[in-house]
């Protein structure tokens, strides 16, 4: 037969059992979300550099355009 104290005892340790698990379920869930954050941001910057240029590559693209432009249809720099 177990005595009142014992009772009390094995309580209190199945109480501090199921808080550390708690504790640890919280922390993974904790990490998993700063995972799941982290990739989705990831994929939001890959999305925005795949749609946007900069203004100095932007420049750098029509000038090369131009170039090409000129060398094609017999500018200054063709030697046809």
């Amino acid at each position: 037969m177990i005595a009142l104290g014992d009772g009390v005892a094995v309580a209190g340790l199945a109480s501090s059992v199921i808080a550390v698990l708690v504790g640890l379920k919280v922390r993974t869930s904790a990490a998993e979300l700063r995972t799941d954050i982290a990739e989705l941001e990831n994929r939001i910057v890959r999305r925005i550099n795949g749609t946007y240029v900069r203004a100095d590559t932007c420049a750098l693209r029509m000038e090369n355009a131009a170039i090409r432009s000129t060398e094609q249809h017999g500018g200054a720099g063709a030697t046809g």
